[in-house]
């Protein structure tokens, strides 16, 4: 079974909220975790090194194509993904995310036209929003072949982030795991390929 106490400590200081989402991301720590913030209509607000291993170097792509949702509903409806439970499961937790924002921020423009997109470009996105529902956050395990890591299992953890509307996507993977090893591993790589030394020609 995956645990929390795998990512750590889980608490949230209210005083790594005041900084931005990048202080936040620092000040909570555990480099060999992948993690990153979202806002209320889940764009990408800052994430970890690890991070780039699964949701590729963000800082390459625009602002305005930084949103999960987006990503998720661009999926084909015959990707093998949606046939999982838990990918069901997290889009629809998206989309009762999106709409309590949508509520919440009448007449805000970047989530109304996310919306309006979504509901334009994807059968399944506007289905799910049409049902109204209100989903029951629930452990969610994810199960990844990775072209780099192998095959890896880790639970995604959601924090909110106190006196914001956003929220932090960890990835826990149980202690002594083959996960944890990988991990590791790929958290090591970064810190060697940030700290090795630059080698110049000989003239």
């Amino acid at each position: 079974m995956v645990r929390v106490r795998a990512c750590g400590a889980l608490s949230w200081p209210r005083s790594c909220a005041a900084g931005g989402p990048g202080c936040a991301l620092a000040r909570w720590g555990c480099p060999d975790t992948p993690a990153y913030i979202v806002d209320a209509k889940y764009d990408v607000l800052a994430w970890n090194a690890l991070a780039t291993y699964f949701i590729s170097d963000l800082s390459t792509v625009p602002e305005s194509d930084r949103n999960m949702i987006r990503w998720m509903f661009r999926r084909a409806a015959t990707d093998p993904h949606w046939g999982e439970a838990d990918t069901l499961h997290f889009a629809r937790g998206t989309v009762a995310d999106l709409r309590a924002a949508y509520a919440r921020y009448p007449g805000d423009r970047g989530i109304e036209e996310l919306v309006t997109e979504l509901l334009g470009t994807s059968p399944r996105f506007a289905q799910m929003w049409a049902a109204h529902e209100v989903e029951v956050r629930r452990r969610i395990v994810k199960r990844v072949d990775h072209p780099v890591a192998g095959p890896l299992e880790f639970e995604c953890q959601v924090l909110h982030v106190p006196d914001t509307d956003q929220r932090m996507i960890i990835y826990c993977a149980a202690p002594a795991s083959p996960t944890r090893a990988a991990f590791r591993r790929l958290a090591d790589e970064l810190r060697y390929r940030q700290h090795r030394p630059v080698l110049s020609e000989r003239q």
